[in-house]
């Protein structure tokens, strides 16, 4: 099995779905975030330009 990372993004009050446990068993990680950094007027141009340039 494939190792990686989960991440769950956004702010909500509740949280519903399926997550397979033997995901978690198999090395996974999950994380979450109630908001992030970024600020899409100004943040937006950098993702693109890393995006163009294959640096992420």
């Amino acid at each position: 099995m494939g190792l990686g990372t989960i991440v769950f993004v956004g702010a909500r009050l509740h949280l519903s779905g399926e997550l397979k446990y033997i995901l978690l068993l198999c090395g996974r990680t999950i994380k979450g975030s109630i908001y992030g950094g970024v600020r899409p007027q100004t943040d937006l141009l950098k993702i693109v330009e890393k995006c163009i340039n294959k640096e992420i």
